[in-house]
């Protein structure tokens, strides 16, 4: 759709590029008439009122005029081309195809937004299948330690050492890590199917690769880059064209105040018009068209597009601030889901360690069924933490990305210190 609009607003430069050129205009007409056009013109002598000396004089010279004149033909035929070209006019012109080529280059602006959040869309799909598959890995986990701790706590049973409330509590943690096991499952076929749609695959599902979440791509935007490449990118540029554009015009309405003068050129061949008109007809010349009263129409139009620069004008510093302030946010909620990332790394070390000392206690009859759930369920959400907060974090670059307008590649992180130098 936005490549589309890029297309209409590059044909409509192209229209208003053509009036700097004279506009050569071909016309022609065959007519047959009811019958050829002719006119007598003396009735009777006109000599005879004249003296003798002169009466012989004025006869020889009418006697070529005894036939009536013929004006057209029966059937007449025309041929004429004519040009036109602006010349006070120009300066409108100019000032229209100003405003036409800013918004050519604002829909390319708005095109390149408009795929930047569709790479965002996608990229964000892309997490979230890896995301599920990954909690699907760490249910998959629960899943195997509970059905060895059953088979533990069975034998434990049957040994007298535990009671039959250990094992059904137990049985019952089992049956609810199943249960998110058979969710897990069920969130990769629908993410993955959502991510085809979204990338345009012709395949029902796309499988992306499995990531390493061991360590995550840096992020580090000094504050005078973030303002730098926020106010740069394309939506902002795409604002600030259009402002551009509303200022052309606005000089384009004042210029249709003055005098509009254009150069003619004609050029007609006829045939059949008899002989008081010429074959060929060819003239040079100036037009002049000036409204001397309008009633204020032409004011108006100026003041009208003089609203439209300020709204413009008012619009971009708008947009601009809002811009920075996105991408601050965005930067914000990135270095708070790597802050979450690197505490949930922590904690699950620490609950896979006290996962590891609750369990020998479990074998040893020193720690309870309940002490063993309660350190299986907080591995899990531990474990579980890490991947969310992970992801986020990925995410999370690739909004930043996005907002700043450049390419959007969070597993390549961003680093820029320099506004000039380092950015993208």
């Amino acid at each position: 759709m936005a490549s589309w609009e890029v297309t209409a607003a590059r044909s409509r430069s192209h229209q208003v590029r053509s009036y700097y050129l004279p506009t050569v205009t071909v016309q022609g007409a065959a007519l047959w008439w009811d019958g050829p056009l002719e006119a007598q013109l003396f009735e009777g002598n006109p000599c005879e009122d004249l003296d003798d000396a002169f009466r012989g004089i004025c006869e020889s010279m009418l006697q070529d005029f005894d036939e009536p004149l013929l004006l057209r033909k029966a059937a007449t035929q025309q041929v004429g081309v004519s040009a036109a070209v602006p010349i006070t006019g120009l300066v409108g012109v100019h000032q229209g195809h100003r405003a036409t080529r800013a918004l050519t280059r604002a829909a390319e602006r708005g095109e390149e937004a408009k795929r930047a959040e569709v790479a965002l869309g996608v990229v964000g799909a892309w997490f979230q299948s890896l995301e599920v598959r990954k909690l699907g890995q760490v249910a998959d986990q629960a899943v195997e330690m509970l059905e060895a701790h059953g088979v533990r706590a069975r034998a434990f049973y049957e040994a007298g050492l535990i009671g039959r409330s250990d094992v059904l509590r137990l049985e019952v943690a089992l049956t609810g890590a199943k249960l998110d096991q058979r969710r897990a499952r069920a969130g990769v076929e629908l993410t993955e199917r959502a991510l085809a749609i979204l990338s345009g695959a012709e395949e029902e599902r796309l499988s992306p690769v499995d990531l390493d979440l061991s360590t995550l791509p840096p992020l580090d935007v000094s504050p005078d880059a973030l303002v730098v490449l926020a106010e740069g990118r394309p939506g902002v540029v795409a604002m600030r064209e259009k402002t551009l554009a509303a200022r052309a015009g606005r000089d384009a309405k004042r210029a249709d105040m003055v005098p509009q003068v254009a150069g003619l050129a004609s050029y007609t061949k006829n045939w059949g018009l008899g002989t008081m008109s010429a074959e060929d007809e060819l003239y040079l010349g100036f037009g002049l068209q000036w409204e001397v009263l309008g009633w204020g129409r032409r004011h108006a139009a100026v003041r009208e597009a003089s609203a439209q620069v300020y709204q413009a004008e008012t619009g971009l510093e708008g947009m601009r601030r809002g811009a920075v302030l996105q991408a601050r946010a965005a930067l914000v909620e990135a270095e708070l889901s790597q802050a979450a990332w690197e505490a949930a790394k922590v904690s699950t070390e620490q609950a896979e360690e006290n996962a590891r000392i609750v369990r020998a206690r479990y074998d040893y009859q020193s720690a309870s069924t309940t002490d063993l759930l309660e350190a299986e369920t907080l591995l899990t959400k531990a474990r579980t933490d890490e991947v969310v907060s992970a992801f986020d974090y990925l995410v999370a670059v690739a909004a930043t990305q996005q907002t700043l307008g450049v390419p959007i590649r969070p597993l390549e992180g961003l680093v820029v210190a320099s506004p000039v130098e380092d950015a993208p």
